[in-house]
């Protein structure tokens, strides 16, 4: 999930080299292509069973796919409404949100390792976006949060089904975006090569494969620890644009990502050590003689 998030995180330096292309044109392309790539891999994962779709047009997925599909319309709306600052204050709530959803719904309890680091991590995006606040529209605002509760909605379902083959859900979603931006199309169909390029690479790299690798990811991992990981996407944000925008980030920003990247980055190792620790005492406590072996150690 770290290593999905930092791909994630250049979502917002594509978008700041979009030329012409509306809202829904890059919904339409990037979508394409997102569905293109998802497709293929679950073909690729699934050969065998590929052929049997009714198998895997489940309730589940379908919610899922609504979910994804309602959220993925609004974000290229959200980025150009709002100021990026806004988007990732939104998106930093959703921790909160999959966490209060995944008790209420599932059960789960959050770690005090994890209510720990998600305090710092938020306070961390709380001070990256300080000076941003209130410099976005209000429906930009809003199109954000909503974005933010459908997207730790769509974590949740994920996680509650972890025992089934959720993947199809990407397909779906991705159909319900192309559609969706059809109906609501105005701008037609033609945009620059430079803009087709960069749909190309979000949907099928900074989508596609990000979602892969999330929707695998909550067979592990609790649903407010999978948009844990997410927020280390709006640290490195800033960092890419300065870097291949000249853009600096104001102080507190840098202070605020630096926060965030610490915060997710010990949470993971932690949880990584934790895990190992428990298949090391699986195995020793599987063979007595290893048991021996290793008090002695």
């Amino acid at each position: 999930m770290v290593l999905a998030s930092g791909v994630a995180s250049f979502s917002g330096l594509l978008i700041r080299n979009i030329q012409s292309a509306s809202p829904d044109q890059i919904n339409i392309y990037r979508s394409i292509f997102f569905t293109a790539v998802v497709t293929l891999g679950f073909a690729i994962r699934n050969k065998k069973s590929f052929s049997n779709k009714s198998g895997y047009l489940n309730p589940p997925v379908i919610w899922a796919s609504l979910c994804l599909g309602a959220t993925g319309l609004l974000v290229p709306y959200a980025l150009t409404m709002t100021t990026i600052a806004n988007n990732a204050f939104a998106m930093s709530a959703t921790p909160f949100i999959s966490m209060f959803l995944a008790f209420v719904f599932l059960g789960e309890r959050i770690s005090r390792a994890t209510l720990i680091a998600m305090a710092f991590a938020s306070g961390g995006i709380i001070l990256m976006i300080f000076d941003g606040l209130g410099r976005g529209t209000t429906t930009g605002d809003v199109l954000a949060i909503l974005v933010a509760i459908g997207f730790s909605t769509f974590a949740v379902i994920l996680r509650a089904n972890k025992d089934l083959e959720m993947t199809p859900c990407l397909f779906g979603a991705g159909l319900i975006v192309i559609a969706g931006s059809i109906i609501s199309n105005n701008d037609g169909y033609a945009i620059s090569q430079h803009d087709l390029i960069l749909c190309l690479i979000w949907g099928s790299v900074l989508s596609g494969i990000v979602h892969w690798i999330f929707v695998i990811a909550a067979k592990y991992l609790l649903a407010s620890e999978l948009t844990l990981f997410t927020l280390f996407e709006f640290a490195l944000a800033p960092a890419w644009v300065w870097i291949f925008l000249s853009e600096k980030p104001e102080n507190m920003a840098l202070v605020g990502g630096s926060i965030v990247i610490c915060s997710v980055g010990i949470r993971a190792l932690a949880e990584l050590f934790r895990q190992q620790q428990k298949i090391t005492y699986a195995q020793i406590n599987q063979s007595p003689d290893s048991c021996l072996n290793a008090k002695r150690k």
